[in-house]
């Protein structure tokens, strides 16, 4: 039989859409009685990918799959009850379906319910089990679970302010994929909090974080290619970062790449060029490249 299980994130945020062949494939799986088809039928209605969204549809898949054991159809279940999509708002049922998963080993489940903790939604506020259940999910392997837990050290949010931990879950995290926590690390190494300063390996983790998808990242090196801070300066490579941070859509990264082209630092002096570019970084929201379109005539 071929993989049934879906990947949530893509249906969810991403533009793949499920084909006709995987949603008739899932069906049968789940009228089979296998959970992880009519969990991954419930996504595909909740998503509105390859199929119409509905709402009420999803809702009835997910308890389908929780109901047979499927702790990821109980979380999802209970997300659907924190949003009340499908179903009438209950943080309560949420509380109950996300403690469900967890309990079946859903690791989503049980970051969800650690956010419920951390907040105070649907239960009363309690720090200490958000952070035990971050912890639970972090070493087992959920980027988000260790993501969580570093912001929390690093915000003293709930537990004593600790830079040096804040970077051992931060730089976890990014090391399993999440782009925020090499992000987060990043700064870290920058400003020397927790660790050693070192513009190198921040430079490596903004590369990490502009890799996956922070485009932030992509600006801070193109920035410390520029002015040449704590690395040999290269105008070459700081446009590279600048126009990839500009393409996915950070103002301040179009805003350098419009004042290469106004000065002709590594690329052919070229007016018309960094108005374009003052002026997108300015539709970003960026203020200097409002001001700075304003004075090119």
């Amino acid at each position: 039989m071929k993989k049934l299980l879906l990947v949530f994130f893509l249906l969810f945020g991403g533009s793949t859409s499920i084909s006709a062949d995987s949603i008739k494939e899932n069906k049968k799986a789940c009228e089979a009685g296998n959970m992880i088809g009519c969990a991954n039928l419930g996504i595909a209605y909740a998503a509105g990918k390859g199929i119409t969204q509905n709402y009420s549809k999803a809702v009835k898949y997910f308890s389908e799959a929780c109901e047979g054991g499927d702790g990821a159809g109980c979380s999802l279940l209970g997300t659907m009850y924190e949003d009340g999509k499908g179903v009438k708002q209950s943080y309560s049922k949420a509380i109950n379906y996300l403690s469900k998963g967890c309990n079946l080993g859903d690791q989503g489940g049980c970051n969800n319910l650690a956010n419920a903790y951390r907040y105070g939604e649907g239960v009363k506020q309690n720090y200490s089990k958000a952070i035990n259940l971050y912890k639970e999910v972090c070493n087992k392997g959920l980027s988000t679970g260790c993501y969580n837990l570093g912001r929390m050290y690093d915000n003293g949010e709930g537990i004593k302010k600790n830079n040096s931990k804040a970077v051992k879950y931060l730089s976890k995290a990014c090391n399993l994929g999440h782009g925020l926590s090499c992000l987060g690390t990043a700064l870290k190494y920058a400003k020397g909090e927790g660790v050693k300063k070192n513009v190198s390996k921040s430079i490596q983790y903004f590369t990490k974080a502009c890799n996956r998808g922070v485009p932030y990242g992509c600006t801070m090196n193109g920035i410390f290619y520029y002015h040449g801070s704590g690395v040999k300066r290269n105008l070459s490579k700081a446009k590279k970062f600048s126009m990839e941070a500009c393409i996915k859509g950070d103002g301040m990264g179009c805003y350098h790449v419009g004042v290469q082209y106004k000065n002709g630092e590594g690329v052919k002096k070229d007016l018309f060029k960094a108005k374009q570019y003052f002026r997108k970084a300015c539709d970003l929201n960026e203020k200097d490249g409002c001001m700075a379109y304003k004075k090119i005539k």
